[in-house]
């Protein structure tokens, strides 16, 4: 019953959640109550409760979480995998609430990154999916008081990856196609972005257009190396998959090809048009600028300002390089 209500939240409008969580706490509550020792039980009721704190008012937030620290506390002194990972986000977000004596509020422990990552290593050692994710990162980007380590980072994102877990497996894609800490094979990286694409990942289909353009699908190392052998047309394929998945970095990547014919028999600027303006309107910096900088040399039509005189597009322009700008 607790299963079922969370997953009813999950797809359920804000107006009716609080009731199904309501329900969900209920039923855990029960299952507690009758079996102790359970640690499963002590870590759903936690997720109930975490649940109920991300709708709750913020003068009682602070109760809410408390339990929810509580409870995953006493799954996890249970030697619950997933509740390792769970307290050790709470630890990281600066969300864990102690009981005071009395009827004082609960006490909140500020975002410690250490205690979070001594979670995360205790759930990783457990095989837990989530916790040797962001144990992996934690080491990719020497987050929550790690040294850099990409063999360890490898190591763990690889874990959550054969487990099916869609973000472990892009991000192990990314450290095999850049080799470090690992041996470089970009069709094995490739495999594995195809794998998350057939999956509906629009993340992994952003990073296959890449790789099929030839560009390093490390994000931080945007330098020029062979991934696969160059097929534009694929780069087309999977950039245009992310774009109506509403990726505006793809989008912005599809309008330029568009633009110029790559991959295609022939230019298609009306197209490139609307993915430039996609991508404008979803947040990219580099679309702005670029769909001003277009509109200025007349290559693509300008939107006519409402209710004003005509203007040439340069009101169009201004919002744009505007917006790039505060970016």
């Amino acid at each position: 019953l607790a299963r079922r209500a969370l997953r009813r939240w999950q797809a359920a409008p804000r107006a009716s959640a609080t009731s199904i969580i309501r329900e969900a706490i209920t039923a855990c509550s029960v299952a507690v109550q009758e079996r102790s020792r359970v640690a499963r039980y002590k870590f759903n009721l936690g997720r109930a409760y975490y649940a109920m704190s991300l709708l709750d008012d913020p003068k009682t937030r602070g109760r809410t979480l408390e339990r929810a620290s509580t409870h995953f506390g006493e799954a996890v002194e249970l030697g619950y995998a997933a509740a390792f990972n769970a307290l050790g986000q709470l630890y990281l977000n600066g969300e864990v609430y102690v009981a005071r004596q009395g009827a004082g509020e609960p006490q909140r422990h500020p975002s410690d990154r250490d205690r979070a990552r001594r979670q995360f290593e205790r759930g990783a050692a457990l095989n837990d999916v989530l916790a040797n994710y962001n144990l992996g990162m934690s080491y990719k980007y020497g987050d929550n008081g790690q040294t850099i380590d990409r063999a360890k980072a490898f190591r763990h994102l690889s874990v959550a990856a054969e487990a099916g877990f869609i973000p472990a497996m892009i991000e192990t894609a990314l450290e095999i196609s850049d080799g470090k800490g690992v041996k470089q094979d970009n069709k094995r990286a490739v495999e594995l972005l195809e794998i998350a694409a057939t999956r509906g990942s629009s993340e992994a289909m952003y990073w296959l257009g890449e790789a099929y353009r030839r560009i390093n699908i490390d994000p931080e190392l945007r330098y020029e190396r062979d991934i696969v052998r160059a097929d534009l047309s694929q780069a087309v394929i999977w950039y245009a998959r992310a774009a109506e998945l509403g990726d505006s970095r793809a989008q912005a990547e599809l309008a330029q090809m568009l633009a110029s014919g790559s991959g295609l028999p022939s230019a298609q600027p009306e197209a490139a048009g609307r993915y430039w303006r996609l991508a404008a309107e979803g947040g990219s910096s580099w679309a702005q600028f670029s769909l001003a900088n277009l509109i200025r040399d007349t290559k693509i039509p300008f939107r006519p300002k409402v209710g004003g005189a005509p203007d040439g597009g340069a009101h169009e322009m201004r919002a744009l390089y505007e917006a790039a700008f505060a970016r």
